[in-house]
């Protein structure tokens, strides 16, 4: 755990992990060119990291053993992260979410889609010591979260994006362009299928058209584990 106010964290792995293979609790980290791959339930975990910056990171192959994925498990989880901004990496094959923000109070809807504090499905009030308004939080746009210049892809049968942290309103989105459109939290993102040599062998090697399309995003210098680079014409 990195609990300390501007923590830095550059070019590490933390792989193979029981459960999660980090977890950020303090105000201003970065994370830099970090690897969390194949760890028990998910790749890293954020509370209160407020102004947390997670950069050009590959996130991969996490919930190893099979979590809840309802509770926490898969790519990563942060909660009550305030200004987070989460760019340029790859969230890839987890079992479960890739990306999960946690907020509370209709804060992770948009100021127009904020619904009644009451209880779904019940009609009860919520619990606010005798006060009936609605808390004043903010609403999703002044939480200022940002995903930024990402490329997303995800294996068959993998769904894309998912936004809500109760099963009582939560949605799905199929597409980046509706994700986009409906949250507006990324900007210059894209969806690619770059075509890896072999995914489950973890040889993320790319054609040269591949490569040549994905030169700022591919990752640079040896990432352990993987196999990266341009596939020649006769590797099968």
């Amino acid at each position: 755990m990195l609990a300390g106010v501007h923590d830095l964290l550059e070019d590490c792995v933390a792989e193979g992990m029981n459960a999660s293979g980090a977890t950020f609790a303090g105000e201003g980290q970065v994370v830099r060119r970090c690897v969390f791959r194949g760890n028990g339930q998910l790749g890293f975990g954020a509370n209160g990291a407020h102004q947390l910056l997670f950069t050009e990171c590959l996130v991969e192959d996490n919930n190893t053993k099979g979590f809840d994925r309802g509770w926490e498990a898969g790519g990563d989880k942060l909660v009550l992260c305030r200004d987070a901004t989460l760019e340029r990496s790859r969230f890839i094959r987890n079992r479960g979410n890739g990306l999960w923000f946690d907020v509370k109070d209709n804060r992770h809807w948009p100021a127009a889609g904020r619904t009644d504090p009451r209880v779904p499905n019940t009609g009860a009030a919520p619990e606010l010591g005798g006060r009936e308004e609605q808390p004043q939080a903010p609403a999703l746009e002044q939480l200022r979260l940002r995903f930024q210049e990402n490329v997303y892809f995800v294996a068959p049968g993998q769904g894309w994006f998912e936004w809500g942290v109760s099963w009582g309103r939560h949605k799905s989105y199929s597409t980046l362009s509706d994700f986009q459109a409906d949250l507006a939290i990324d900007n210059g993102s894209r969806v690619t299928d770059p075509g890896f040599l072999d995914m489950l062998a973890r040889d993320y090697r790319l054609s040269r058209q591949a490569m040549d399309e994905l030169a700022q995003d591919y990752p640079r210098g040896p990432v352990p584990g993987v196999i990266l680079g341009v596939q020649h014409q006769n590797s099968y």
